[in-house]
């Protein structure tokens, strides 16, 4: 389902930025972290990760900006 979606995004982006980007272009993260939601605690970790871990961008030691 995950590789008919990813697929599927980037066909239409490679339509809609015709002559903008290479059609080469590396548009999704390699060897991504998939992690299966199985309950309501697991849920709600991962939400104050996702909402929580901007703050701390400017810590992290690969922040450049």
């Amino acid at each position: 389902m995950v590789r008919g979606y990813k697929s599927a995004v980037t066909k239409q982006m490679n339509i809609i930025n015709v002559g903008k980007y290479d059609q080469s272009s590396v548009v999704w993260q390699r060897s991504y972290y998939e992690h299966i939601i199985r309950n309501p605690q697991s849920y709600q970790n991962i939400a104050d990760y996702i909402m929580n871990n901007p703050a701390k961008w400017t810590a992290d030691k690969f922040h450049t900006i």
